[in-house]
Formats: C-alpha cells, structure tokens, sequence
C-alpha cells in the first residue's frame, strides 16, 4: 500500500470511528438470548479502576431503564485536554454462543470533580447512542474475565458484521498473528455513508489493534479460501 493511501485510510479510519458512534445494534441472531448480570461490572483503565461503589451506582442510575453493565472503561486523560472524563460501558450481551457474544455498548460522561454529575451521551434525536459490540471467546476464559484495558478478552467495536462464522475466523487469524495486542474495532462492510469511498473494496475487511489509549494500527484483510490475507496496513493517532 502506498503511503497517500495509508494516510487517506487513517482519515476514513477516524471518519468511521465517529460515524460508528450512530451504529445501532439491529436485529436479532439466531443464538440464545442472555439474561442481565448483577450490578457489579468489571472496571478497566486508569479511570475505570478508581470508579467506587457509590460512583458505579450513580452512574446505573442514567442508564435506560437503570441497567447495569457488565464493563466499564475509562481511559483517562486523551490526546486532548478536556474538563470531562468518559467512560464507555458495556451492557449485558443480547445474544452468545460459546464462541461468540453481542452487545451494545454506551458512552456516559462526567465534568472532572462531580462524582455523581454523569450523563449519557445522546444523539440529535435525545436517544442514547449506541454502537455495537463483540467478543470472541478465548480458550479457558469467560467472556466476563477481563483484567485490564490490554487483555485480549475484552470486547471490540463491530460494524457491518452479519457473519458471525467469518468473524470468529478473522478474530482468532488477527489474534493469532498479533498476541497479546488486542482488538478494538472490526470493520466488516462499510457504513452505508461511506460505501463510495472505496475505502473497502468488496471482500475487505479492517482490523484495529489497540497499542495505548491514543494509538493503534490498524490491516486491511481479505479471505482467499480458508485463509486470510493482509493488504495494507497503517498506523492510528489520535
């Protein structure tokens, strides 16, 4: 891949990174429904792991319905300064299998120095936005075994996924060629907003491995027969 095409794909890559923010999580798959867990997430990252008690059950409270999630994320500061600290959460699964479960995953926020002054982030329309997520298992763990925001277990962004056989082969080949890096976003068929920019050909897909808080990389993948291919490859800053 030439270098203006790895700089145009890093721009479309952060251009479907917010458009991902309106992703709704459509339909149902035809696995088993998953009942809602207890109110005790597991926290990850530098904010995430200092969240107590009091601060978890306050920010339930401006969830729909008052659901508690299973995850809760909070990175930290980002590359920017900001007089908010966001935390992205991730609700009980709607469906899983042994290998594989799906979710939705929310964004809430809250100004530095107010505990309990939290808020779920909306979109134009005063609904929570959603995106969807995915966890493939790994062998001998489950799904809910996350230990910090770099283990491999944890859950990934998903857009355009409608094959969950060929998103379990394309995890586990990533995975295999880059452990312990974990996956933060899979990318199977382009929003319907950007299916003119031939960003992704038919048949490509994009991977997003997770290196710190504000960067990554990110492969461009094709299938050829059983197997997968790598045909371009970038770096992610933000």
């Amino acid at each position: 891949m030439k270098q203006s095409q790895v700089q145009s794909s890093v721009v479309l890559s952060l251009l479907i990174a917010g458009l991902l923010a309106a992703t709704m999580l459509a339909g149902q798959r035809g696995t088993t429904a998953v009942s809602q867990t207890a109110a005790n997430p597991v926290r990850i990252g530098i904010d995430g792991s200092r969240l107590t008690d009091g601060e978890v059950a306050e920010l339930i409270k401006v969830l729909p319905d008052g659901v508690a999630p299973w995850l809760i994320e909070g990175n930290g500061p980002g590359a920017f300064p900001s007089s908010m600290q966001t935390f992205r959460v991730y609700m009980p699964p709607v469906s899983e299998t042994p290998e594989l479960r799906h979710g939705v995953s929310l964004e809430v926020r809250r100004p530095i120095g107010s505990p309990s002054a939290w808020s779920l982030w909306k979109n134009s329309d005063g609904q929570p936005t959603r995106v969807h997520y995915a966890q493939v298992a790994i062998d001998g763990r489950p799904f809910s075994q996350v230990v910090h925001e770099n283990d491999a277990n944890r859950p990934f962004i998903l857009t355009g996924g409608d094959d969950d056989v060929e998103l379990v082969s394309l995890v586990r080949y990533v995975r295999a060629l880059y452990t312990p890096l974990p996956i933060s976003g899979v990318i199977m068929r382009l929003p319907e907003e950007l299916r003119d920019t031939n960003f992704l050909k038919t048949g490509e897909v994009q991977v997003t491995i997770r290196e710190t808080t504000t960067s990554g990389k990110f492969f461009v993948l094709r299938r050829l027969g059983q197997i997968w291919e790598v045909i371009g490859q970038g770096v992610i800053s933000s």
